[in-house]
């Protein structure tokens, strides 16, 4: 990989990534540590959360564990066997998935994708929404 200057938006999920790190955040750790017991004990962890009034995170993040041929590119995988985490974070008509390799990172795009959403919509909207995404609205007068 070439070395390059960073662009805003890399800067951005690189700092909001600093800011959520487990090892030096308790709130995450914590927060880690029970979606970790929880994968131990049932295989998936699953939270709601509202951010906005009538507005909500579903999330969700299992162990997946390929089984036959082809199954492991599905899931983002080339290793047959090889037990993965799949993120699932829904929210006002859209959803954002991934499948990570390790805990760790799984919990690191759950943070992101909600990150991403919330911003997407005070920025540009949600999808749903008709409001010219591309060419400004002319006010009226």
């Amino acid at each position: 990989m070439t070395s390059r200057e960073r662009n805003l938006t890399e800067q951005a999920m690189i700092a909001y990534l600093a800011s959520i790190d487990p090892s030096r955040e308790t709130s995450s750790t914590r927060e880690l540590d029970k979606i970790a017991t929880a994968l131990k004990a049932e295989g998936v962890w699953r939270d709601s959360e509202e951010w906005r009034i009538s507005t909500w995170f579903e999330v969700s993040i299992e162990k997946v564990a390929p089984t036959q041929a082809g199954a492991g590119r599905e899931i983002g995988t080339q290793e047959l066997g090889k037990e993965r985490y799949k993120v699932t974070v829904a929210c006002d008509g859209q959803s954002m998935s991934c499948t990570c390799p390790r805990i760790e990172k799984a919990f690191a795009f759950y943070k992101l994708y909600c990150h991403l959403m919330v911003y997407q919509f005070y920025s540009i909207g949600p999808p749903w929404a008709d409001n010219h995404v591309f060419a400004p609205r002319q006010s009226s007068g």
